[in-house]
């Protein structure tokens, strides 16, 4: 299916902001145009690497959580599961799409109303794949027949046609969508494992932009992608993550990779640092992936890494589990320089971060109960600087290798 998206952007456009950061070292990798898309050539994987080690002990704020609200635990504010995806706007008003509408809360975790339902009229839509908000808390959400455009009030504005590709997408300053690859049933005959894993949708382009990474054979020998998490980052770039942690790229829509956040070595819990460690002080290895990633208001840059609690492992306040369950350790970096700034361990598994800084995890509860938990974290008792934009200072020359030269 040809697509042929209006400036969505320029519909519905925020002020411009100036960009509160610059990077350090761009390091721009150039990919190599092939007949019909892009691909990544073979010097694609960096070969000049920011390489960052941060930890906890060094953090130079105190990441604090705020007020927890938890919806899906009371008839007000009844969540219809499975979710199949959720946003956070402006206001703090959650989104959460089910397989029969979207459900509107306030920033207490209120009710407020349903955006849409199933049909073919207007406003209507069939089997919603995922959503995003978009420019003046705009809501989009994606279907099996296309695309749903609905107004900060939840008013229906308009329907488009989309491809069934566009699933999980995010919006760019210029009105552009990008997403993963994710072959569906239907495609997967047609699809090769080595084919490009980012598509970027431009306004009134017929067919996607295809560059990055290539997809590796997944389950069963079927295509699937090596990244998981991605979010737009200022003018027309975004960050995109692997599923292990800890390493973040950033790429232009134009298909180069700008940008490479890497740890000096996996996520190895310190013994030192009290929130990676389980109920006895040992560390917990078990599980890491990086789950989701951000950028807020400020340009400051936000990960969170799931971890799988070990069999008997308890929480703080909580008795030893006996099933499965997830904490989230939550980062903020300052990416023009890579300094950590703060950082926290969360309950459940942080998927969602949005531009007004909200995180949203996904629980379960003592007796497989299903919840939805948010937070707006808040950076405190900076030392050696101030965690807003511009003002912030930091000396990192002890823990930055700088890129090899040309």
């Amino acid at each position: 299916m040809n697509l042929h998206l209006r400036n969505l952007a320029s519909e519905l456009r925020p002020a411009r902001r100036r960009a509160p950061w610059t990077l350090a070292r761009a390091l721009v990798l150039p990919l190599v145009l092939a007949p019909g898309v892009l691909t990544s050539g073979g010097g694609a994987e960096a070969q000049e690497v920011e390489r960052i080690l941060s930890d906890a002990a060094s953090a130079q704020c105190t990441l604090v959580p705020g007020p927890e609200v938890v919806i899906g635990d009371g008839d007000d504010n009844y969540l219809s599961f499975p979710t199949l995806g959720y946003a956070v706007n402006s206001r703090g008003h959650l989104l959460a799409v089910s397989m029969e509408d979207v459900r509107e809360f306030d920033a207490a975790g209120n009710f407020v109303q349903t955006i849409g339902r199933l049909g073919e009229g207007p406003g209507e839509f069939q089997r919603p794949l995922g959503i995003l908000v978009g420019p003046e808390d705009s809501a989009f959400v994606f279907h099996r027949a296309g695309m749903s455009v609905y107004d900060a009030h939840g008013e229906p504005v308009r329907d488009e046609p989309a491809p069934t590709s566009l699933q999980g997408p995010i919006l760019l300053e210029s009105g552009a969508f990008v997403n993963q690859a994710s072959p569906t049933a239907a495609s997967r005959q047609q699809s090769e494992v080595g084919g490009p894993t980012i598509h970027v949708h431009e306004p009134g382009a017929d067919q996607p932009r295809s560059f990055g990474p290539e997809t590796v054979a997944g389950h069963m020998g079927a295509p699937a992608v090596p990244h998981h998490a991605i979010a737009p980052s200022g003018g027309n770039s975004f960050w995109m993550a692997p599923r292990a942690p800890y390493r973040v790229e950033r790429w232009s829509a134009g298909g180069e990779l700008e940008f490479v956040l890497e740890r000096e070595a996996a996520h190895h819990p310190r013994a030192d640092d009290p929130i990676q460690r389980d109920a006895s002080g040992q560390p917990v290895t078990t599980f890491p992936y990086l789950s989701a990633v951000g950028e807020d208001a400020e340009g400051r840059l936000w990960t969170a890494v799931i971890h799988e609690l070990e069999e008997g492992e308890a929480r703080e306040g909580e008795s030893p589990r006996s099933g499965r369950s997830y904490d989230s350790i939550v980062e903020v970096l300052d990416p023009g320089t890579g300094e950590l700034l703060g950082s926290a361990r969360l309950p459940g598994s942080v998927t969602t971060i949005s531009r007004s800084g909200h995180l949203v995890a996904a629980w379960e509860g003592p007796n497989s109960e299903q919840f939805l938990r948010v937070w707006q974290p808040t950076l405190e008792d900076c030392g050696g600087g101030s965690a807003d934009g511009d003002s912030y200072t930091a000396t990192v020359e002890d823990r930055v290798v700088p890129a090899a030269p040309r």
